[in-house]
């Protein structure tokens, strides 16, 4: 393997985790995507990633009933995937493909960390 792609290959990646080492990020992206977005009725969980530069994969998780068994089964999939950019000192979500429309919320429940 070449050596320069080698350390071209370990900055990039030291790069991205120095990026990705800001947890709190991650709770301010999810609150600013469920304060548009809403808590969908089957929620499991949201995913927020720091892909570079504060452009942020976030992926909506749902429970769905299993269609693939003789037993219905509860399994998770991505119900909502949006790529943003989030800027921190405004504490907004500056773009959004695709555009977070609001969902029919569910009411006194509490998103799990």
């Amino acid at each position: 393997m070449d050596s320069t792609l080698a350390t071209n290959t370990e900055e990039v990646m030291s790069t991205s985790k120095d990026k990705k080492s800001v947890p709190h990020l991650d709770k301010l992206v999810i609150n600013a995507v469920v304060s548009k977005l809403g808590k969908p009725k089957n929620l499991d969980f949201i995913r927020a990633g720091n892909v570079f530069d504060n452009r942020w994969r976030v992926d909506v998780w749902g429970f769905h009933d299993s269609t693939t068994t003789d037993v219905i089964v509860k399994v998770s999939k991505i119900d909502y995937s949006y790529f943003i950019r989030y800027d921190e000192e405004l504490g907004k979500i500056i773009s959004s493909i695709p555009e977070i429309e609001p969902i029919e919320e569910v009411k006194n429940e509490r998103i799990q960390e």
